[in-house]
């Protein structure tokens, strides 16, 4: 019984070792692409350095 099966769990062992390499690249792209996203993010929330502060108004009347 054990002999019939062999040839069965070798097939099953190279599909789920075709998939798991499959999955890995996935990851690996969608981490990349997290990186990427995340650098852009927080990149382009910061101020740049250059500009200078603004003015508090001191006179005026106050808007709404």
């Amino acid at each position: 019984m054990r002999e019939t099966l062999l040839p069965l769990r070798f097939l099953l062992l190279l599909f789920a070792g075709l998939v798991n390499r499959q999955q890995a690249k996935v990851v690996d792209y969608l981490r990349e692409e997290n990186r990427v996203a995340s650098r852009d993010v927080t990149a382009h929330c910061r101020a740049p350095e250059t500009t200078p502060p603004r003015a508090i108004p001191t006179s005026g009347r106050v808007r709404n």
